[in-house]
């Protein structure tokens, strides 16, 4: 799970000549957002339970963001012509309690215990090692949901982002090695439109 920024689907493409008059600058519908990107109706925020509280640091509220306004009747844009700033410092002024990665995981994986739903095997199939990752007490952000009356994630996935695929979608799973043990790997890059697999050790 990762918010990546990728070519506009042809379908908002398509939609925004439709209803736009001025479609080049018009607003783009989009799945998910950075984190320090958003804006919004302070009131709304506070009725999506603002923040998960038990997200550590930085990570993952992004996607929690995202996964909230939409399953739960909101909707979420791109404004092209809008001026954001976001200051990146050389360090991060605040203490991550060990490792970055353990900490971004974690939300990670408690955003996925709230939000995936059917697709949370999925989720531990493709890292079974997340499985046993104490992510705290979400019975909190489990009654938000219930509260607000929230869609399903496969709603999410055939309406909002199609070109990710659920889980029934899928063919097969799983890794490629070679006799020598050596195995393909995206190094991190989609190959949803095309890529390459580096084979290594």
């Amino acid at each position: 799970m990762n918010m990546l920024w990728a070519a506009i689907p042809k379908r908002e493409e398509e939609r925004r000549q439709k209803e736009d008059p001025f479609p080049i600058t018009g607003n783009l519908k989009t799945a998910s957002m950075a984190g320090g990107l958003f804006a919004m109706d302070r009131q709304y925020f506070k009725e999506l339970g603002e923040y998960d509280e038990g997200l550590g640091v930085w990570g993952g509220e992004n996607m929690e963001l995202s996964f909230k306004i939409w399953m739960c009747g909101g909707s979420m844009i791109m404004v092209p012509c809008s001026k954001v700033g976001h200051i990146f410092r050389p360090s991060h002024p605040y203490d991550f309690m060990g490792n970055t990665g353990d900490v971004v995981s974690r939300n990670y994986i408690r955003v996925a215990r709230v939000w995936f739903d059917e697709e949370l095997d999925f989720f531990f199939k493709i890292r079974p090692h997340f499985q046993t990752v104490d992510v705290g007490d979400i019975s909190e952000r489990l009654a938000i949901r219930e509260r607000l009356k929230c869609k399903s994630y496969a709603w999410f996935i055939k309406n909002i982002y199609p070109e990710l695929p659920l889980q029934s979608d899928l063919v097969g799973a799983g890794q490629f090695r070679t006799e020598d043990n050596k195995c393909m790997d995206t190094l991190g890059g989609d190959l949803r439109g095309g890529g390459i697999l580096h084979l290594g050790g």
